[in-house]
C-alpha cells in the first residue's frame, strides 16, 4: 500500500536525520513531509502524488524550510 511505503521512507529519513519539512496535502489536508534542500542550495521542485488521496500537486521547497504547494488535481 502506498501509505505504508511512504511512512517507511519517512521513518528511514528521520532515523538518518535527514531534514524534513512538514506540510499539508492541498487536496485532502493529510500531513506530509518533504525533504529539505541543503543550505544555500536552489529550491527543489517536484510533482508529488499524495499517498492518502492520490491527488497530484506541485511542490517547491527551499533550504530555509519555506514550501509552496499547488494542487494539480483540481
Amino acid at each position: 500500500m502506498l501509505v505504508d511505503k511512504y511512512n517507511h521512507l519517512m521513518r528511514c529519513a528521520k532515523a538518518e536525520r535527514v531534514p524534513l519539512v512538514p506540510y499539508l496535502c492541498p487536496d485532502c489536508n493529510a500531513d506530509l513531509l518533504a525533504l529539505q534542500p541543503p543550505l544555500e542550495d536552489d529550491p527543489w521542485d517536484s510533482v508529488v502524488q499524495c499517498p492518502h488521496c492520490l491527488g497530484l500537486h506541485f511542490r517547491l521547497v527551499s533550504f530555509d524550510g519555506e514550501i509552496g504547494i499547488w494542487s494539480l488535481s483540481k
